[in-house]
């Protein structure tokens, strides 16, 4: 029984043991099962990583690949803007010189366009004084103007009739119209010609004589003829000191410069009476610049030229001197007429060259806008 019982004891202890022994067994299968399911479960998270790893590796490689290329667009950009900055600055440095030169251009054209108003109010005051100037010399040398202040057959002389038998062509012309003097000496020619202001030249003294019977015959008035040809020797001109030779200040064409010698031959002419000599020779006339006239065989006589319509000298010195007026005037109308035109075509030129200038600075300015838009942008 004792051994029974230590049987069972030990039997009871051996199924004890057997029992823990399950016990830890099932414990430690538990445990496997429990580090199983983590060893796959931390597999599972280790793929997992692997995974995105993998995937983190393949993010920077786009990432980088992303950089370089973003990179490569900025350094792109940037020159892109540089060059537009500089395409800017030429424009807008383009656009302010082209607006300088449609300015100055306007300038030019104002500066042109007032020329040539000038200009045409100094033509148009030109054409008017010399079309009065014409219409003035006009009456002095019509008809009636120039045949005033003779006697009726030297009238006759001037314009004559169909039936003047005398060749025609033998006629000068009025003594006053031959020679011309400055307007210093005019009073003077005309006192030493006042007894003789009315005479006509003619040819000579044969035609003379023909002209007066004529004159005669058909009781035309009075007339009195110088004759260039004389039968007379002519006189030898004066070598006094006293002034100065009236021939020496009269201008005159050479056909009647035989006349004009022996009728001014010994005429002095001197500035006032207080320059004239208490004696003179015989055949020495002394004339002042105021017309006082002292000859020496004893005479004397005052000349005090009354208007100048009424003397054919003065009337000739005034058609000679409005004809050298209308003459000027015509040479500055045609220098003013090629001026004006001159400025015309210039106002034309830069007519053309503001709307080409205008053109070009819209385009510069068009085109500067587009490229700021486009600066603007990048």
């Amino acid at each position: 029984a004792e051994g029974l019982e230590r049987v069972t004891l030990v039997q009871k202890e051996v199924e004890d043991q057997t029992t823990q022994t399950r016990f830890k067994l099932n414990k430690l299968r538990n445990e496997t099962v429990a580090l199983d399911s983590k060893s796959s479960k931390m597999q599972t998270e280790l793929n997992a990583l692997d995974a995105r790893d993998r995937e983190a590796m393949l993010k920077r490689e786009r990432l980088s690949t992303e950089i370089s290329e973003l990179e490569r667009s900025l350094t792109s950009y940037v020159e892109r803007q540089e060059e537009m900055d500089i395409r800017v600055e030429t424009l807008s440095a383009k656009v302010a010189e082209q607006a300088a030169t449609l300015n100055q251009l306007n300038s030019d054209r104002a500066g042109r366009k007032d020329l040539i108003v000038d200009n045409e109010r100094k033509l148009n005051e030109l054409l008017k004084t010399a079309a009065a100037k014409r219409a003035q010399l006009e009456m002095l040398s019509g008809g009636e103007a120039r045949t005033e202040g003779f006697p009726p057959g030297a009238q006759t002389l001037l314009d004559p009739p169909s039936d003047f038998t005398p060749d025609r062509a033998g006629i000068i012309g009025p003594l006053a119209e031959q020679m011309t003097t400055s307007a210093e000496y005019q009073t003077a020619l005309e006192a030493i010609l006042r007894p003789c202001i009315d005479a006509i030249v003619v040819r000579d003294e044969a035609y003379a004589r023909d002209a007066l019977d004529w004159l005669r015959e058909q009781e035309a008035g009075s007339a009195r003829l110088l004759s260039v040809s004389s039968a007379k020797e002519e006189a030898v001109l004066d070598s006094s000191a006293i002034g100065d030779s009236l021939l020496d200040r009269v201008k005159f064409d050479e056909a009647v410069g035989p006349l004009v010698r022996r009728l001014f031959w010994n005429v002095r002419v001197v500035g006032s009476e207080v320059e004239i000599p208490d004696v003179l020779s015989a055949d020495t006339i002394v004339v002042t610049l105021n017309g006082t006239i002292v000859a020496g065989d004893g005479s004397s006589e005052l000349w005090m030229p009354g208007t100048e319509d009424k003397s054919p000298l003065a009337r000739h010195q005034m058609r000679e001197r409005l004809q050298k007026e209308i003459d000027q005037l015509e040479t500055e109308t045609r220098s003013l007429e090629t001026a004006l035109e001159t400025l015309r075509g210039e106002e034309e030129g830069v007519a053309s060259a503001i709307g080409n200038a205008r053109q070009m600075l819209e385009e510069y300015r068009r085109e500067l806008a587009l490229q700021e838009g486009e600066r603007q942008v990048i």
